[in-house]
């Protein structure tokens, strides 16, 4: 079964369905409602959230398993050529993480959790996080998943990222994005938080930062790590283009007192 035959424009919704009815008795239970959501989205046009969930179905048939295959193979080498981004780990972000974590609790998330980008490992336990994902963890620190690819879909109640994304370039971004979209159950709630524009503005003052062309507020450092500041505006703006309206994203407001900025994501 290939995700061309799936995305022709002349199949019935009724055609659409039985084929996607197909591919849910190959794939683990985790993703059968992501699959199962392809012919909602295929008839309404929405082919590249479709292609989306196409890609969460292990192990897939004929061709779509082999774009499965090779898309989950190429994140997972994009966030190891990001190896540097090892450096940007810190053991003072713990304050944060946790009023990250009960902002989430205070606004009903609930369910297992995960820490998405959880660098030493040190906020999760704090937070008493149940799973996490970190690709380049320090010694004595074991993550959950060290790859996005083992990451299970529509798993998670409650998902908070701390200062990741913002170290993260444009594809690794996006995919992470994704990731964590993807990583949510239904009614789940994760928590983005990143260098606002400001901290981004004053690391460029630095000799060894190089501004990034084609991008604002964002620099490399002489370690080769990469940093992206966001306003809440623009962060909001960001993840609601790549993740697609399957998804509501609210800007974390200033009393929340959660430093840089921060947006709240909920799977419909």
């Amino acid at each position: 079964m290939s995700f061309k035959y799936l995305t022709n424009p002349n199949l019935t919704t009724k055609d659409r369905m039985k084929q996607a009815g197909m591919l849910t008795e190959f794939t683990p239970v985790g993703d059968v409602r992501a699959i199962a959501e392809i012919p909602e989205l295929l008839g309404q046009g929405r082919y590249g959230a479709a292609g989306v969930n196409m890609l969460s179905a292990i192990p897939l048939v004929g061709a779509g398993a082999d774009v499965a295959r090779l898309s989950r193979k190429a994140a997972d080498e994009a966030i190891e050529a990001n190896r540097a981004s090892q450096t940007t780990q810190r053991a003072n972000t713990v304050g944060t993480a946790t009023k990250v974590s009960n902002y989430l609790d205070d606004l009903g998330a609930t369910g297992k959790s995960l820490d998405y980008g959880a660098g030493m490992g040190l906020n999760a336990k704090a937070a008493k996080i149940d799973d996490t994902f970190e690709p380049f963890p320090q010694e004595g620190f074991k993550p959950t998943f060290n790859k996005p690819s083992e990451i299970p879909a529509n798993t998670y109640g409650k998902i908070m990222s701390t200062n990741v994304i913002n170290v993260l370039p444009p594809k690794v971004r996006a995919d992470a994005i994704l990731n964590i979209g993807k990583a949510l159950k239904k009614g789940g709630k994760a928590l983005i938080q990143t260098w606002d524009a400001n901290a981004a503005k004053a690391g460029m003052k630095s000799k060894k930062a190089t501004p990034v062309k084609g991008e604002e507020n964002a620099f490399t450092t002489s370690t080769g790590s990469y940093q992206k500041g966001f306003t809440n505006k623009e962060l909001k703006q960001y993840v609601e283009n790549t993740l697609g309206d399957r998804y509501l994203v609210d800007i974390v407001p200033n009393k929340a007192k959660i430093s840089g900025s921060a947006v709240v994501v909920t799977k419909k």
